[in-house]
């Protein structure tokens, strides 16, 4: 039978050796990649793109650009709920640009942010590019997140592709990785405990990169996000009142009724990523699982859109649970003991992906008992920081 180290060894240096492929491809290859899985995403989803006017969301960030052009809070419209300043400088461009124009841009870095994001999350698969490409195309088609991100018009998938990116480049390019990471909490601020984890964590190769990287984040998410006097009124208004079709952690505390515990569970998620992030030196994949999970955890509204940003932890941790399954275990009871082991292995993989993948927008149980509740919220709520935990135990860092 195989030895578990061994094992361990093979799988990771296979992921690592597909991600430096993945890496090293052409940055024509890459562009390629990312405008095609954009045609793909619009030609399938062409009733929400093309669609003139303002759709589902956007009609709530459009209603808050009007009164800030009447000269009010953008916090007099209901249902917007994100930072000021994507009130100000959308109610800048529909002046300046009309809002047809804008709703185009919204859509397009939109549908850019989606591909990128998709595009990342097969870095690490051991496939040729059209097979990655043909890969991409099936999740952009198939994927009910992705289904109801467009449905919505909902700019998280623009925050999705800023945070992974982000989270990747910031080895190479710290500072446009950092200006990545910062500039997002412009649009909604998802990112800042992924800051910090990229902040405090003990990065691989010993270098201080992530320093960089970090600063520029934090520098820019206090400019951006805490310049603005509006800001208080936003937290008030999403402290509490919109917590009852979250899938984070937050919706427990809203079933429980307990209004303090959304700082309390925020304030430990943040104390858990630290803990993780300073336990043992952490490769690039590994700081992506775990910034990614961490602030999704910490922050108290998170709907199925949101949860695309952990797309790179789904495809990376099911990829990891197929190579496993895939080795070769050799003769005898123990090797088939393992083999079952593995299979039970892929299939919470599976699972895990299958609960993010069908979070509480497509399946709506928000308006149902109690009990449906609590059953509904808890796969999405801990399914990210379970395969996040897989692949920490199951992959080495690199």
């Amino acid at each position: 039978m195989s030895d578990p180290a061994t094992d361990l060894s093979v799988t990771t240096g296979r992921l690592a050796t597909a991600f430096e492929s993945w890496r090293r491809e052409p940055l024509r290859g890459h562009l390629v990649a990312i405008l095609v899985l954009c045609l793909v995403a619009a030609i399938r989803y062409w009733p929400y793109v093309f669609f003139p006017g303002p759709f589902n969301d956007e009609m709530f960030y459009f209603g808050a650009f009007s009164r800030v052009i009447e000269g009010l809070s953008p916090y007099t419209k209901s249902g917007f709920l994100y930072p000021p300043l994507t009130a100000h400088l959308g109610a800048w461009a529909v002046e300046h640009l009309g809002e047809g124009v804008v709703i185009a841009l919204m859509r397009l870095i939109n549908l850019l942010g989606l591909a990128f994001t998709v595009w990342c999350s097969f870095a690490w698969t051991p496939w040729l590019w059209r097979n990655r490409l043909a890969a991409g195309s099936l999740v952009v088609v198939l994927s009910p997140a992705i289904h109801f991100s467009l449905f919505l018009g909902n700019l998280s998938l623009t925050i999705a592709g800023l945070i992974v990116g982000g989270l990747l480049l910031w080895p190479r390019r710290p500072v446009l990785a950092g200006t990545l990471l910062g500039s997002s909490v412009a649009i909604k601020p998802l990112a800042p405990l992924a800051i910090l984890t990229l902040l405090v964590h003990r990065p691989l190769d010993g270098r201080r990169r992530q320093l960089v990287a970090a600063g520029v984040g934090l520098l820019l998410t206090g400019i951006l996000l805490f310049g603005f006097p509006e800001l208080d009124r936003m937290m008030r208004l999403a402290y509490w009142n919109r917590l009852e079709r979250t899938v984070s952690l937050h919706r427990f505390v809203y079933l429980l009724g307990w209004q303090q515990g959304v700082l309390v569970v925020s304030a430990a998620v943040a104390v858990a990523a630290i803990v993780v992030a300073r336990w043992r030196p952490l490769g690039r994949t590994h700081l992506l699982a775990l910034a990614v999970t961490a602030a999704l955890a910490a922050t108290p509204l998170v709907w199925s859109h949101t949860l695309v940003a952990s797309f790179p932890i789904q495809a990376l941790a099911l990829t990891t649970a197929i190579l496993r399954y895939r080795q070769d275990v050799g003769d005898g009871p123990a090797a088939r003991a393992l083999t079952v082991r593995r299979r039970h292995q892929l299939l919470f993989v599976g699972l895990g992906v299958i609960a993010i993948q069908f979070a509480e927008g497509p399946s709506g149980t928000y308006d149902q008992n109690l009990l449906i509740q609590w059953l509904g919220t808890i796969p999405p709520a801990v399914a990210p920081a379970a395969l996040t935990a897989y692949l920490f135990k199951f992959v080495e860092p690199f």
